[in-house]
């Protein structure tokens, strides 16, 4: 609960010849709790003066009358009490703790003076206020203030801390700050508790990183109002961390790679990225390379920050790595460093010729790639691409045993990617080609690192369409001498099938033993 105020409002009543009558209220001031929460009742009171017999007294709200025991609400007009030789009378409105409405009522007490029977009324207030309890993320030699804010007071309330084991805080002792704040033009006061950082180790000691304190208000404007019930505010102790994300692409493509510091709660003071082998810091837009530096993300019990490096193509020949440095005074940091790995793999598309009579295989080769093989792409003569269920290909490949290689004992490996065309397509194919050539096109990107692709290069696999040709060479000898003769056949991807000699004038097959 939060303080009670009162403010005195005295309303008198005009005799003759005896004492006016006069009416004081008692104003209170509360914390307004969730529907959730147990909410006691109110009382709300109104003192009378100068009375000779006990008064006749009504109560009402916005204008209507509030019957006793109605709605949760309790009327006590005070007259069984009343004291005649100090001519007072005390009567009482006590308002339910259910009452939905938690917003600034205004109550009246209307007092019919029995000597004279005219009416003197007073109008006590009850007003609420809210408590958000504000979530911080502390840092040793940053943030280290946790904030009460009150919503909904015209005059500041006195906050008040208690500690991770219900101890009263005070002001200038045990490491502790506490600044009451001032009200805003939108009736919100923030208080703070700031820790030091001796305090703040200790109590992370004893009860680890993640920390509750407590908070609750009274009221100053109404003196008589019991303070609010205490609420908890989180303190979350943030420990600074750092890694980079690697990036895998082909030769001569443009990437990025990232640097994601945790564990903050702002932006980081300073961000650079370096070259490799000390080839000094990158100037965003220059060279080609381009620098985001990021900005703070809330994530919950901790803040991040993710910066991104984007490195041209022409950049891009060889396994190296990028440095990313940051400044973090939160943390006590003024340079951390960290490697982004980049892994370079080739493509290397083989030439082919082909003939249309059986089903021939396309490849496309990758080198020194890292870790996993590659994704492979490939389009057909009109740039369509061809997956395992388009119908007259076949795709499939091997991964060669994969090797440890160089100072970062990268492993790597050779993948062969190959495609093969049916006779049907290759027969079509062969009909739209101009002077027997055409080409299909292969790419291949990271399959552990796609997200760090900028740019893909598409491979061009040259295919050559071949024509048999059967060429006899005969010779001019003496008759019963031995004669060699010979047959050349051009247009052939492999060795022929089958090779028959016949005799002349339909002699029949020749036989290497006749």
């Amino acid at each position: 609960m939060i303080p009670w105020n009162i403010a005195l409002l005295i309303l008198t009543l005009p005799g003759s010849g005896r004492a006016d009558v006069t009416v004081s209220s008692e104003s209170k001031e509360m914390e307004n709790t969730k529907p959730e929460n147990y909410s006691p009742a109110i009382e709300l009171s109104c003192v009378i003066s100068g009375l000779t017999k006990a008064a006749e007294v009504v109560w009402t709200k916005a204008g209507s009358d509030v019957t006793n025991l109605a709605e949760g609400y309790s009327v006590d007009d005070g007259a069984e009490y009343f004291n005649g030789e100090e001519g007072y009378q005390v009567t009482t409105l006590t308002v339910p703790g259910t009452e939905e409405k938690r917003e600034n009522m205004v109550f009246t007490c209307v007092v019919t003076d029995p000597g004279t029977e005219r009416t003197v009324q007073a109008t006590p207030e009850l007003r609420f206020y809210t408590i958000f309890p504000m979530r911080a993320k502390l840092t040793l030699h940053g943030a280290r203030s946790l904030t009460c804010k009150i919503s909904g007071v015209t005059d500041p309330v006195e906050v008040i801390w208690r500690d991770m084991d219900w101890n009263d805080i005070t002001d200038g002792e045990g490491g502790y700050t506490i600044s009451q704040g001032s009200v805003n033009e939108n009736q919100v006061q923030e208080a703070t508790l700031t820790i030091s950082t001796g305090s703040l180790l200790n109590a992370t000691d004893y009860h680890g990183d993640n920390l509750f304190y407590r908070c609750a208000a009274k009221s100053t404007k109404y003196p008589e109002s019991p303070p609010s019930s205490f609420t908890l505010v989180n303190a979350q102790l943030l420990h600074f961390g750092m890694y980079t994300t690697e990036s895998e692409v082909e030769i001569n493509t443009s990437t990025n790679v990232s640097c994601v510091v945790y564990g903050l709660s702002k932006q980081l003071d300073s961000v650079k990225w370096e070259k490799p082998n000390f080839g000094g810091v990158i100037t965003d837009g220059t060279d080609g390379y381009k620098i985001d530096v990021g900005s703070y993300e809330d994530v919950g019990y901790s803040g991040r920050q993710e910066s991104v490096l984007t490195i041209p193509a022409s950049e891009v020949k060889a396994d190296s790595n990028f440095t990313c440095v940051v400044e973090s005074l939160e943390h006590g940091i003024d340079e951390e460093k960290e490697d982004a790995n980049l892994f370079v793999f080739t493509v290397t598309p083989a030439d082919e010729k082909v003939t249309t009579g059986i089903s021939q295989t396309l490849t496309c080769h990758i080198d020194n790639f890292y870790q996993e093989p590659k994704y492979i792409e490939w389009l057909d003569p009109d740039g369509k691409s061809i997956t395992t269920d388009t119908e007259g290909y076949s795709i499939h490949g091997s991964v060669t045993e994969k090797v440890q290689n160089g100072s970062w004992s990268k492993i790597s490996g050779f993948q062969e990617e190959l495609l093969t065309i049916s006779p049907r397509i290759l027969k079509e194919l062969k009909k739209k080609a101009e002077n027997s050539e055409f080409h299909f096109l292969c790419s291949a990107w990271s399959s552990e690192y796609s997200d760090s692709l900028v740019s893909r290069v598409h491979h061009e696999v040259p295919v050559k369409f071949l024509n048999l040709k059967v060429e006899g060479k005969g010779l001019e000898v003496e008759a019963s001498t031995e004669a060699v003769l010979s047959c050349v056949v051009n247009g052939l991807t492999r060795q022929l099938d089958s090779v028959k000699w016949e005799k002349p004038n339909s002699g029949g097959a020749w036989r290497s033993d006749n």
